[in-house]
């Protein structure tokens, strides 16, 4: 009879756990300021500016809802998707092999570390024109965003504040 018990016990575990990983993944990454922070960056920029056709013989069309983001250390272990937003994490030989491919200049977010502004922590996200050039890498700075976050003591975690957006 234990036994039995054991089996019918094991197997709601695992019928259950998937359900428990994917909950504490989505957890996860909703308490990662960067992650946060990007997201919250690419929903204000495709409101924003997703109508604007940036398009031209040399660059292709920036969409916002599939970016590609500059890999780095604070890149590491960001999600790959949120809602209707999709991103790519490409190092410095995957940009240049995609510049290759396209043969025209892209758009690439490079996200900034922490900042700490007295009580607040700011975040900086900006929007790079990538090109590769005579084995010359090129980030020209076009637009970005800063999102700033508080620290909510009574629910023990930290809130956005504003999402601005700026550019050259």
């Amino acid at each position: 009879m234990h036994s039995v018990q054991r089996l019918l016990l094991a197997s709601s575990l695992l019928l259950v756990c998937p359900q428990i990983v994917i909950s504490q993944e989505t957890q996860r990454s909703q308490q990662n300021l960067y992650a946060s922070a990007l997201f919250a960056s690419l929903d204000k920029m495709a409101k924003d500016w997703g109508g604007i056709d940036d398009s031209s013989d040399h660059a292709i069309r920036t969409d916002y809802h599939r970016m590609i983001i500059e890999k780095n250390d604070v890149t590491e272990n960001l999600p790959e998707s949120l809602g209707a937003y999709r991103v790519e994490y490409l190092d410095e030989d995957e940009l240049i092999a995609r510049y290759r491919n396209l043969s025209k200049e892209f758009a690439v977010l490079r996200i900034h570390p922490i900042t700490n502004n007295g009580v607040k922590l700011g975040i900086k996200i900006a929007l790079y024109w990538f090109s590769y050039k005579k084995k010359t890498l090129t980030f020209a700075l076009s637009d970005w965003s800063n999102v700033e976050f508080h620290y909510d003591c009574e629910k023990h975690k930290w809130m956005m504040d504003e999402v601005k957006l700026g550019g050259i």
